[in-house]
């Protein structure tokens, strides 16, 4: 894991940036949300295949980012909820109500370490789901 000090051989400016300043690694946070939008079938995903999911996630961007992201690792279980909205209307709400079923509103993931990620079938992906 990289420290302040550690060799900057071909690291970006951003990162250090962050090596100067004496910060060596932050670890995020995500919530998981699987939806089934109206009109659709739920998602098949399981629990476990999300967590490994999420592992190969944590380590890629622990190798990308040179350890400044130490971990990424879900907060809380994964909720499974059935919307009104369909596929083709989840950009006008899918992402609140499901910030909202954490209690949360959307704009509370815009700090760095925390993170939502939002499940939905496959025949969604076009919306951006």
């Amino acid at each position: 894991m990289p420290r302040s000090g550690a060799p900057d051989h071909g690291l970006p400016s951003y990162q250090k940036a962050y090596f100067a300043a004496g910060i060596t690694s932050v670890a995020h946070t995500i919530n998981v949300a699987v939806v089934t939008p109206a009109g659709t079938t739920a998602p098949t995903v399981t629990d476990a295949q999300i967590d490994a999911n999420l592992a190969t996630l944590s380590a890629y961007w622990v190798d990308q980012t040179s350890g400044l992201i130490s971990s990424i690792t879900r907060v809380g279980s994964v909720i499974r909820y059935a919307s009104s909205y369909t596929c083709s209307q989840v950009s006008s709400g899918i992402w609140d109500e499901a910030a909202a079923k954490f209690g949360n509103t959307v704009s509370s993931y815009y700090a760095p370490t925390r993170n939502i990620l939002v499940i939905g079938p496959n025949y969604c992906g076009s919306t951006g789901l």
